[in-house]
């Protein structure tokens, strides 16, 4: 009798060998059955429905392929172009996109835009809310402290955009760049012997150069540089040499924030999650200390072993953790409110510097030209020996006139509003408290192409975007929105021919690259000073030459594309999208020497 059946190998066996794959099959065409459903559904429901001038429109949704996702994949991977897709694809100055399971309605027309931002019926607190408590660990007292603790907060973080506070800090920036910026690279082959800010970037010493050359990777150099001495400035010298990796593991927690803001938890397998937790754990001990210690400083106590000295924290870092104490906020409770402001102070800076000497980098005759305007206000010399008495060489030194740079050097400052308006991609968002109609002006009508301005219905709960980076390369609001062209924002008075350069033209009323409304940037009037000030000290003291070494970042790539000085097409400058000021892609390799 043949037993075949009845053998393991036999052909009762074939259905039980072939149900893992057939599970497979199954899963695979449910997916891909459910990704044409939700497209069909959505593309649908996204044909725009027939409505009279006068009525309000109903806000279309693009139509998307990933149920629940929805648009979360193609947004995460670079928010600012795929918004501008969606734009030129609806055509509505008003669109939704639907991410993570919920419904985001991008505002993009300027007019709708101011109306959000001032509207009352518009609160940002359900947002704040979330990014306390998902990415920097607050467990619930920032979060839940009433109308009188909040305002004296907002009283107390007021000072950063007050005077004299701002001139204070401007003034401490001032002397700690001029002392430090001469030694930017220290032209040493020991790590131990170079700046904490030097270590990071992979200092190379160029042998068979004729003065003393190094190679770095310039954005890591950079933006350790700012952040080192923004930090200083900010929270003294203290709190940035107790922790030798502080901003090394700032700029993780930094790098993985839309996953920790996303509710990720550590456990799951997914690049960097771990390292952000990690990352935020070290910070916020740091800040916990930093706190317990000023509180027995400014009672005149023993700070203990950590921090000694804490005189020469700024005023309004002062000010917030005053209130902490009075409020009644233990130290281990404050320290997530006071990482966010040292979050702040140190991510959107140092990268705006670095994008800015790129630019400046790229064009030689911008380059030349910004260095005759800064010339009188950024004094470089190197002390010889009738100076010092000294049988060797001493480091270049500079003397800064900040006020002239702000007042007298507006090629440099429109620079600087360009970079903002190239290389950032800020988010404002707001949740409706209750029903409320917004409408388009007469003039966003016009460029759109329309005859009469649109008007859209929003619900209590809904949430409201305004992509401001997306606004900012939109072509008809910015024409030839990929070149780098610093005119933009200079006006010339006609009787007298001076030029100023500032966001008052009609186009900087666009750009809001500091947000607005009630969670406008209270840091902004300093950032401007900051960038300047290390823009014009890194010009006078250093040449900079680009390495051709990445494809993407060589000599070729960098150069001017435009006949017109200060003009030139930044296409091929890889950006790294963010949520603030983009990252660039890959090494930047840059060889540094002096100039004097």
């Amino acid at each position: 009798m043949n037993d075949e059946g009845l053998s393991p190998k036999g052909p009762l066996q074939v259905p039980r060998d072939a149900a893992p794959q057939l599970m497979w099959q199954t899963v695979v065409a449910v997916l891909i059955f459910s990704c044409l459903a939700t497209r069909l559904i959505t593309g649908f429901q996204s044909h725009p429905k027939p409505v009279n001038d006068e009525e309000p429109r109903p806000v279309r949704k693009a139509p998307y392929w990933i149920p629940w996702l929805g648009h979360g994949v193609p947004f995460a991977l670079g928010q600012q172009s795929f918004v501008g897709r969606v734009k030129d694809w609806i055509c509505e100055p008003v669109f939704s996109l639907h991410l993570a399971g919920k419904t985001h309605n991008m505002i993009m027309a300027p007019s709708i835009a101011k109306s959000a931002l001032a509207h009352r019926a518009l609160s940002a607190d359900s947002v704040y809310d979330r990014v306390m408590h998902k990415v920097f660990g607050d467990p619930g007292p920032i979060r839940n402290m009433d109308a009188q603790q909040t305002k004296a907060l907002d009283e107390a973080t007021s000072l950063f955009m007050r005077e004299p506070h701002v001139t204070q800090t401007a003034s401490t920036l001032v002397r700690l760049l001029e002392a430090e910026a001469p030694n930017l690279v220290s032209f040493s082959h020991s790590v131990v012997d170079q700046s904490l800010w030097e270590r990071p970037s992979s200092t190379v010493l160029i042998e068979e150069a004729e003065k003393p050359t190094c190679e770095v990777d310039l954005f890591k150099l950079v933006r350790h540089f700012v952040g080192y001495i923004t930090s200083t400035v900010f929270m003294g010298r203290a709190f940035v040499d107790f922790h030798p990796v502080l901003l090394d593991d700032l700029f993780t927690f930094d790098k993985y924030f839309n996953l920790l803001l996303l509710g990720i938890p550590r456990w799951v397998p997914l690049p960097g999650v771990s390292a952000a937790y990690a990352a935020r754990h070290r910070l916020l001990r740091i800040m916990t200390v930093f706190h317990a210690s000023f509180a027995s400083f400014d009672e005149g106590r023993d700070p203990g072993f950590d921090f000694r000295d804490l005189e020469d924290v700024s005023e309004p870092m002062k000010a917030r953790m005053r209130f902490w104490k009075k409020a009644g906020f233990a130290p281990a409770a404050s320290a997530p409110a006071d990482l966010m402001i040292f979050w702040a102070m140190n991510t959107n800076s140092p990268t705006i510097v670095f994008w800015n000497l790129i630019h400046i980098l790229s064009d030689p005759d911008l380059l030349a030209a910004i260095r005759r305007e800064i010339a009188p206000y950024a004094k470089a010399h190197r002390p010889g020996f009738e100076d010092t008495g000294l049988p060797f060489t001493e480091p270049p030194r500079i003397s800064l006139d900040l006020n002239g740079l702000l007042i007298s050097c507006p090629l440099l400052k429109a620079t600087y509003l360009e970079t903002l308006r190239m290389d950032t991609a800020p988010f404002s968002y707001r949740q409706a408290t209750t029903g409320l109609t917004l409408t388009e002006s007469t003039q966003d009508a016009s460029t759109d192409g329309v005859p009469e301005p649109r008007t859209y219905n929003f619900y209590k709960g809904d949430y409201l975007a305004i992509p401001h980076g997306a606004q900012a390369r939109d072509p008809r609001l910015f024409p030839n929105p990929d070149t780098f062209d610093p005119s933009r924002f200079i006006r010339t008075d006609p009787s007298t021919g001076k030029q100023t350069a500032d966001l008052d033209t009609d186009k900087g009323q666009i750009l809001r690259p500091f947000g607005g409304g009630s969670t406008i940037c209270k840091g902004r009037i300093f950032a401007e000073r900051q960038v300047l000030a290390f823009v014009a000290t890194i010009l006078s003291l250093w040449d900079i030459e680009l390495v051709d070494d990445n494809p993407a970042w060589g000599a070729d790539n960098l150069s001017s594309n435009s006949s017109n000085k200060g003009q030139k097409n930044s296409n091929t400058q890889p950006h790294q999208p963010t949520s603030g000021a983009h990252m660039p892609k890959g090494a930047v390799k840059a060889r540094l020497r002096h100039r004097v």
